[in-house]
C-alpha cells in the first residue's frame, strides 16, 4: 500500500523542514510546496491525501490558494495554520471544506493526532454510525462536503450516545451560522459553554458572534475531537 501523501504549503523554510520532518517520521509521504502558486501547480498534477496550509502567504494567501484548490476540483482535506490566532472569511473557509485550524506554535503530536483524525473521517460510512466518534467524524466529513443537512443530523445523532460532550454544539452553532440563523448559533454556543465553560472554540464563536451581530461572521472555530 502507498504512503499517504500530505503537501505543506509554508513559506517559512525552517518550519517547513520540520514539520516535514515530524511527518515523515510518522510514515507520510510529504512534498512541500514554498508558495501558494508553486502549491496549486503541484495539486493539479498530483493526488494528495490532506494539505497543511499556512493563512498568511506571501502573493497568494492561503485562502486565495484554499479557493484554487477547490476550483480545480479536488475535496482533499485541508488544515489551516496560522500564528495570528485567528482565520478571517473562516465562515467561507468552511464552505470550502477547510474545517480544522492549528494556531501556530504547536506540538509534533498535536499535529500528528490531527492529521490523523482528519485521514480518518474519509472511512467512516453513513450505516457505520453506530457511537459518538462515529457520528463526530461522519458531520465532519459532510461538513467538508458543505453538506450541511447530513453533518447536522449527525451531530444530533451524535447527541444522542452522548448528551454532554460541548463539540457537538459548538459545530451546530457553526451550521446555523452557515445557514444565516446567527440567533440559533450563539444559543449552541451557549449550551456548549453551559456543558463546559472552558471549551474555547465556542468560547470564541460566542464573542466573536455576540461582538458584531449585524455582520458576516469573521471567526468560526472548529476544534478537532
Amino acid at each position: 500500500m502507498s504512503a499517504i501523501k500530505i503537501l505543506i504549503v509554508e513559506d517559512d523554510a525552517s518550519f517547513s523542514r520540520i514539520l516535514a520532518r515530524c511527518l515523515e517520521g510518522a510514515g507520510y509521504e510529504v512534498v512541500t510546496a514554498a508558495g501558494g502558486q508553486e502549491a496549486l501547480t503541484r495539486a493539479s498534477r498530483e493526488q494528495f491525501d490532506a494539505v497543511l496550509l499556512d493563512l498568511h502567504l506571501p502573493h497568494l494567501s492561503g485562502m486565495e490558494v484554499l479557493r484554487g484548490l477547490r476550483t480545480l476540483g479536488t475535496t482533499v482535506p485541508v488544515v489551516m495554520m496560522s500564528g495570528h490566532g485567528t482565520i478571517e472569511n473562516a465562515v467561507e473557509a468552511i464552505k470550502l471544506g477547510a474545517l480544522d485550524f492549528l494556531p501556530k506554535p504547536f506540538a509534533p503530536e498535536e499535529l500528528r493526532r490531527l492529521l490523523a483524525e482528519v485521514l480518518a473521517r474519509r472511512a467512516v460510512e453513513a450505516d457505520q454510525l453506530d457511537d459518538y466518534l462515529s457520528c463526530l467524524r461522519f458531520a465532519k466529513a459532510c461538513l467538508m462536503q458543505r453538506d450541511l443537512d447530513r453533518a447536522r443530523a449527525a451531530l444530533q445523532k451524535a447527541l444522542s450516545f452522548d448528551p454532554w460532550q460541548p463539540e457537538p454544539y459548538n459545530l451546530l452553532g457553526v451550521i446555523a451560522e452557515l445557514s444565516e440563523d446567527p440567533r440559533r448559533g450563539l444559543k449552541m454556543y451557549r449550551v456548549a459553554l453551559a456543558l463546559d465553560p472552558t471549551y474555547s472554540p465556542a468560547k470564541e464563536n460566542l464573542s466573536r458572534a455576540t461582538r458584531l451581530p449585524h455582520r458576516p461572521p469573521q471567526l468560526t472555530k472548529m476544534a478537532p475531537e
